[in-house]
């Protein structure tokens, strides 16, 4: 190798990437001399790169999802963001290898939005709990759709929804003043609400699923609660890795990676919050009644369709940035 700081080959002839990115060339000699009275040499050139673990964001889109975020999803309580990514568990050779097992491509971490993702609401998908109920009940989709992209590229997002203490009354049949934050309340809060993703063909149970209860989730840290409203609210944080591949979600060294049903050159799909009419709560039994994903789901069919300079921050500055704070009552 002409620089083991980058390549480096064994004595077996084994080619390993090193400490740092860049070019290097690998020489192979025979051992015996050639035709020529010397030994046949040839020289390869082997480009290292590293995982992203940061994107360029665009002016564009950073302005376009402050403005989603305090139109579209303020009145509803409600938001959407870029999340902070796990590198190391990315980049790791157990979550790579399990990637590609599960959905047949190498796992890479999109390295630039620009005014081309979009995020949008769908009413089409929308919670309401009564007609009487107000604005904050309705809880609508959240579309993203983004173009030219390749088949396993993938995308942290942070999908929030919040309900006071007189709303989840309402919902869930107690507020959350005297409920211990825990796997327990996850499961019990997952009994009463589900949450539904629609790509361009099909839509499926994200959670809870036959594949990722609220437990897991919770464990694993891709679905986070807080308590809202002097502690009688509560605000729902579900953190995907949002994939261009095909296949059911699931959580993969406790990220949970979210297909968006078809492999092609955009990422797109609707995340949205509903009742679960089943109340089993660990996905064994998902309404419309069964633990078979994806399912298409009663109603689907509308509300989806397919599909400047730029500032490079690291991931968890864009969660910093761009995860808004939810109205306070």
């Amino acid at each position: 190798s002409s620089n083991r700081n980058i390549v480096r080959v064994s004595n077996n002839g084994v080619v390993t990437a090193w400490r740092t990115a860049g070019t290097a060339y690998i020489t192979v000699s025979t051992v015996r001399a050639g035709g020529s009275g010397s030994p046949a040499t040839d020289t390869q050139a082997i480009i290292v790169d590293f995982q992203a673990t940061s994107m360029n964001l665009s002016d564009a889109f950073i302005d376009n999802l402050f403005n989603f975020n305090q139109g579209d999803l303020y009145e509803h309580d409600m938001s959407v963001g870029i999340a902070n990514v796990n590198a190391s568990t990315l980049s790791s050779s157990s979550f790579r290898s399990s990637f590609a097992s599960n959905w047949s491509y190498e796992p890479v971490l999109i390295d630039e939005l620009d005014s081309s993702a979009i995020f949008s609401s769908q009413s089409t998908y929308n919670m309401t709990v009564s007609a009487a109920a107000n604005e904050t009940f309705k809880k609508p989709g959240v579309k993203f759709s983004y173009s030219d992209i390749d088949a396993g590229e993938l995308l942290p997002i942070t999908y929030s929804w919040a309900f006071d203490g007189t709303e989840s009354q309402t919902i869930f049949g107690y507020n959350f003043a005297d409920k211990n934050i825990d796997s327990s309340l996850a499961t019990d809060i997952f009994k009463t609400l589900q949450i539904d993703f629609a790509g361009d063909s099909q839509a499926w149970h994200v959670l809870p699923s036959s594949n990722v209860t609220a437990s897991s989730a919770y464990s694993a840290g891709a679905l986070a609660l807080t308590k809202t409203d002097n502690g009688k609210g509560i605000r729902i944080d579900l953190t995907v890795y949002l994939s261009n591949v095909a296949g059911n979600a699931g959580l993969v060294n406790n990220l949970l990676v979210l297909p968006d049903g078809v492999v092609d050159s955009k990422l797109n799909g609707t995340m949205w919050l509903t009742r679960n009419t089943s109340r089993s709560g660990d996905g064994t039994n998902p309404d419309p009644g069964t633990d078979t994903d994806p399912t298409p789901l009663p109603g689907y069919g509308g509300g989806d369709g397919g599909g400047g300079g730029c500032n490079s921050l690291g991931l968890g500055l864009i969660a910093a940035a761009l995860m808004f704070a939810l109205k306070r009552k």
